[in-house]
């Protein structure tokens, strides 16, 4: 399993629909780099969104190696956004690291620029198999704009069989005592290959929106994705994501994601 979802992970870290693929993995996972850009397009007069991000993954060798070797893996994500005509840089880190069968993951994030993006993120999560090929998981994040938090949780199940992957999610989001939403996405994945996969990917319910200056909206959301991993040769593949989402009646979004990984 662990070859399967290796590519997947970068892209799972730049975030939205794709975070549903970043799956408990085994340790032994190769040093790679990764490059991608998106570009959507917004209806009801909103200007198109831009966003492009260098990721990278490290290997710290085995978890519970041997004594002064750190274990686990280290992801990094330098991203640059534009959303509504406004500009923002972020800087990401999530350490994932193995106790037993137990995966757990720490993540953060900080945009020095916050229009639009949170100030800083914090996240801790946890992956366990539970037997005949299901995996339960769960996370907390905490995400801080200049005028609220917002607290996120979310709760997942996960059914591995032959190729293929059903999951399905839970989320949970808290806007500080002013707002409360919550949505469900359930996802399809078929593993052609070891670093390849196609995924399909649904989400509804309802949404925190960040808008400019840091306004934050409860708003129902409709989202179908698709998404693509495909391996070249044993160091190359390609990345893809089709997105479409609906936020109310604020406004639509089509979206690309395409990117190159390469794994060392």
């Amino acid at each position: 399993m662990r070859n399967r979802v290796h590519f997947t992970r970068l892209l799972a870290f730049v975030g939205g629909l794709a975070s549903s693929l970043a799956i408990p993995a085994a340790a032994q996972a190769a040093t790679s780099a990764q490059v991608t850009t998106e570009y959507s397009f917004l209806d009801h007069g909103y200007q198109d969104w831009e966003a492009t991000d260098i990721l990278w993954n490290a290997d710290l060798g085995p978890s519970g190696g041997s004594r002064g070797a750190i274990g686990g893996e280290l992801d990094g994500d330098f991203g640059a956004t534009r959303r509504f005509g406004l500009f923002d840089q972020t800087l990401a880190f999530r350490y994932l690291r193995e106790i037993g069968a137990v995966t757990t993951t720490f993540e953060t994030s900080f945009s020095p620029s916050h229009r639009v993006m949170p100030f800083w993120t914090g996240k801790a999560g946890v992956g366990w198999p539970v037997g005949a090929g299901w995996v339960l998981s769960t996370s907390y994040k905490r995400s801080a704009y200049d005028a609220s938090y917002v607290n996120l949780g979310t709760l997942g199940l996960s059914k591995y069989f032959g190729p293929f992957r059903l999951g399905y999610t839970l989320f949970g989001s808290d806007l500080l005592n002013s707002g409360f939403a919550l949505s469900h996405l359930v996802g399809f994945s078929w593993y052609y290959g070891d670093r390849s996969s196609l995924s399909l990917l649904g989400a509804f319910g309802s949404d925190l929106d960040a808008l400019p200056q840091n306004m934050l909206l409860v708003i129902p959301t409709q989202t179908v994705a698709l998404v693509l991993v495909h391996s070249i040769d044993k160091s190359w593949a390609l990345t893809g994501r089709a997105s479409w989402q609906a936020e109310g009646d604020l406004y639509t979004r089509s979206s690309l994601l395409l990117g190159v990984s390469y794994q060392r």
